[in-house]
């Protein structure tokens, strides 16, 4: 999960946004073999001042080549992403990880 945080504020930080929170959330077991776990964060992005700063971080997370990383829930209070200065996002976002045994 602190991995995940550490994309996660990497992927804002490249778009000039800053998490103001995030908290890990329960992981999942998803299947054995091969072994692959659900991890969750909640994040918050506060004070956006730019919708295309938010779009293009809405981007790197739906295109991201290293991870499977899956938006949930995403609340903008906005009209068709023009963002009020000052705005504040939540969302959930899920990472399917596999773990491997080191030989």
């Amino acid at each position: 999960s602190a991995k995940l945080q550490e994309i996660i504020n990497n992927l804002a930080t490249r778009n000039g946004l800053v998490v103001s929170s995030s908290t890990a959330l329960k992981k999942e077991i998803m299947n054995k073999k091969p072994y692959l776990i659900e991890l969750s964060i909640n994040f918050e992005i506060s004070n956006l001042d730019n919708s295309q700063k938010l779009q293009k971080f809405l981007y790197d997370i739906e295109y991201n080549n290293e991870k499977f990383l899956f938006l949930d829930n995403l609340k903008i209070k906005t009209l068709g992403l023009n963002i009020v200065k000052g705005a504040t996002i939540s969302s959930t976002l899920k990472a399917i990880a596999s773990i491997e045994k080191k030989s």
